[in-house]
């Protein structure tokens, strides 16, 4: 199992809205798919996902010098929000990066 901390950034379909981003969320999972399906399920935020939401997942990249590294996804995913008096559902792309969390103290010498 390793230790993820997956950071947010929520990105809005039209500018007539804003919505903050959720907090960074650590994690133990046995991979980074499963750490973001898990988030997806113990989900308690103001976010709502589909059943099919990391099937159509869209890689995030970084580039460097050397190259770009896979650095997270974007998942598109649902909220919402009260417009006169009545909630109406705006969809939203959550941007999702994910680093790894290594304790150096666990590293055998």
């Amino acid at each position: 199992m390793s230790t993820y901390l997956l950071s947010f950034n929520v990105e809005t379909s039209t500018n007539d809205y804003w919505i903050d981003a959720p907090k960074p969320y650590r994690i133990s999972a046995a991979n980074v798919q499963a750490a973001i399906k898990e988030y997806i399920a113990d989900n308690d935020n103001y976010i709502e996902f589909s059943k099919s939401a990391f099937k159509h997942k869209d890689k995030i990249y970084h580039d460097t010098n050397t190259g770009s590294i896979h650095c997270g996804y974007v998942i598109t995913a649902s909220t919402q929000i009260e417009d006169n008096y009545k909630w109406k559902k705006k969809y939203l792309r959550l941007w999702i990066t994910v680093d790894q969390i290594i304790n150096p103290f666990d590293i055998a010498v």
